[in-house]
């Protein structure tokens, strides 16, 4: 088990409006992050790089955390998203 995170040049990360693709050749494997704009106009990244642990969090949202708007839904309204994740080698 790897106890460092491996170089950058090694992880290759793309982006495009309403996906988001990481790449990790060393070990071959690939996440893909799809999703619908309109419902998720943000992405958000985040990390950890704990001394021992490393993670990264890549998750479509509704708002930004320093500009955060609230959607509400009327009594009875229902409303439905999807993401979608992809795993490959």
């Amino acid at each position: 088990m790897r106890k460092t995170p491996i170089s950058n040049s090694e992880n290759y990360n793309t982006l495009k409006k309403g996906e988001a693709t990481l790449t990790n050749e060393e070990l071959e494997t690939r996440v893909k992050v799809l999703y619908n704009v309109e419902d998720f106009p943000v992405l958000l990244q985040w990390k950890s790089m704990i001394s021992g642990d490393y993670a990264l969090g890549i998750e479509p949202s509704l708002t930004r955390f320093d500009d955060f708007k609230m959607r509400t839904l009327a009594p009875g309204e229902k409303r439905q998203y999807k993401i979608k994740y992809a795993f490959g080698g």
